[in-house]
């Protein structure tokens, strides 16, 4: 019975914890000459970019919240969107233009970096960060006004798509697993293929460069950064708060299950007698239970089955000692 009583206490002050699953990166594309790109559905978080020539004017994206680069020429360029729809698409009026976009589930938190520069002739654009805790860590490179984009990383970063190709303004999709520590992810175009991009007519005007990194996991990360956030919507994704104890009034919080078959006594008050008060449910951390708690209850319980059971073995062997018929007892 003292089994039963510990294990049920124990069910009662004990905390469960669900583990998560860790977040993944379901689908990552990147495609050149379209204003519209559909995902996989299903999916907890999409992120969108788009980047363009720059020559002419361009729209932001339908949905989602975004952020957006104009150029020196003041036209945007470049352009990031956090969404939970699987579809997103942009308006613009340039010749040559890239959309891409991935979707990511399994996430409690999300959170989203931003590097940018939108000089004459920008080059590069970079985010530095720290992390205290593991996270999926996806980078978004754009290069609007380029036709030659790199994206560089810690040694994890690996590449899931790109339309860095041919006359496509480029768009590089980098995913990497990262651990506690100091990184930095950035994106760049050389000065010497600028110069060839210079030199086949392109403005330095119309260049900029716009990169997202967004970090996803199932815990708190303690990140830290001077770069800029966007805008996480709350429909992404929830931060759950930690959890609040039962008002006293709701002793029904205090259930105990027991499995089919198995024989429970409940004691029931004597006439008269008063339901003690519910009390405080209690934690590990908090030592003895107060009088008239689950422990205490049980200790009386133990207490009196005890007696009962010294009470009937002692008539058994009275009954046995002592001869019938009232005659005398002696020791022999």
């Amino acid at each position: 019975m003292k089994l039963t009583l510990f294990l049920a206490l124990g069910f009662l002050a004990g905390e469960i914890t669900v583990s998560q699953a860790a977040p993944v990166l379901i689908e990552a594309r990147a495609v050149e000459q379209r204003t519209e790109l559909s995902l996989s559905t299903g999916c907890q978080a999409y992120i969108y970019g788009f980047a363009t020539g720059g020559g002419y004017d361009s729209s932001a994206f339908s949905n989602g919240s975004q952020q957006l680069l104009k150029n020196a020429n003041g036209r945007i360029t470049a352009g990031l969107a956090i969404t939970t729809s699987n579809r997103n698409d942009y308006q613009t009026q340039t010749e040559w233009h890239s959309i891409g976009g991935f979707g990511v589930s399994g996430s409690q938190y999300v959170q989203a970096l931003y590097g940018q520069s939108s000089s004459p002739g920008a080059l590069s654009a970079s985010v530095k960060f720290s992390l205290q805790g593991r996270a999926l860590v996806v980078a978004m490179a754009l290069g609007g006004g380029h036709q030659y984009l790199e994206l560089h990383g810690p040694g994890q970063l690996a590449q899931e798509a790109s339309t860095a190709q041919g006359n496509a303004k480029p768009i590089i999709i980098g995913r990497a697993e990262l651990g506690p520590g100091q990184y930095e992810i950035s994106e760049s175009t050389s000065s010497l293929r600028a110069q060839a991009e210079a030199g086949a007519g392109q403005d330095p005007n119309n260049m900029a460069d716009l990169l997202g990194v967004f970090i996803f996991s199932d815990q708190p990360t303690g990140l830290v950064s001077d770069n800029p956030q966007m805008p996480v919507p709350q429909e992404v994704v929830v931060v759950p708060t930690p959890p609040t104890p039962a008002p006293e009034s709701q002793p029904e919080n205090k259930t105990l299950r027991v499995a089919p078959g198995t024989a429970l006594e409940v004691a029931q008050p004597s006439p008269g007698i008063a339901e003690p008060a519910p009390q405080k449910p209690i934690s590990p951390s908090e030592g003895s239970p107060p009088d008239g708690s689950c422990e205490s209850r049980s200790a009386y319980i133990v207490f009196g089955v005890a007696i009962l059971v010294f009470a009937g073995l002692a008539t058994v062997v009275v009954k046995m000692v002592i001869p019938r018929g009232g005659g005398s007892w002696h020791m022999d």
